[in-house]
């Protein structure tokens, strides 16, 4: 399925803009079928009007594949636009524009937290020089080895502290540790 892009492209002051604009992709795979990277020009009507045929990237693999639009007109700085094109038969130039690509999350191995430093509890923060392991805010005082109530099990520590105890982690052992 192809989806068909089709706008009047205007200035700022809705006037007629002419020119052209050149879309380019990478690699990606839709629906089964490979799309090879690459770059197409398409002019800007006497009247404003575009029409882009292309492979939706809305559901392609790479997670995260986009379109990247150059505007080359008449009047005005050349600029870039990004697109998420839907797998719908028409849309707009609206309404494929996304204010940044898409990018899929970092992924993080957890050997990189499990197999270093790290303790139960953490997570992979930046801490303004380094990627390192740390606490949730508010428990810092855990990672800078303050005292830290520990129980066998979660049993204890309502036994010694009441049934209303908060529970801030347990390590692989079932040791609980509480605020």
């Amino acid at each position: 399925m192809l989806t068909t892009i089709h706008d009047i492209v205007t200035y700022f002051d809705g006037s007629i803009a002419t020119g052209r604009i050149v879309v380019t992709w990478p690699p990606f795979i839709f629906g089964g079928v490979a799309v090879a990277g690459g770059q197409q020009v398409y002019p800007i009507g006497p009247d404003g009007s575009v029409t882009v045929i292309c492979y939706p990237s809305i559901g392609a693999q790479p997670l995260g594949t986009y379109y990247t639009a150059t505007y080359e007109l008449d009047r005005g700085p050349v600029y870039d636009e990004y697109w998420l094109v839907p797998a719908i038969p028409q849309t707009t130039i609206g309404a494929v524009r996304a204010s940044f690509p898409a990018t899929p999350s970092i992924m993080i191995n957890p050997q990189q937290l499990s197999g270093g430093t790290a303790l139960p509890g953490q997570f992979l923060g930046w801490n303004g020089a380094n990627w390192v392991p740390m606490f949730p805010s508010g428990q810092v005082a855990l990672a800078q080895g303050a005292a830290i109530p520990r129980y066998a099990d979660l049993a204890s520590a309502q036994a010694a502290l009441g049934t209303g105890t908060q529970v801030l982690w347990c390590d692989p052992t079932n040791a609980v540790f509480v605020t």
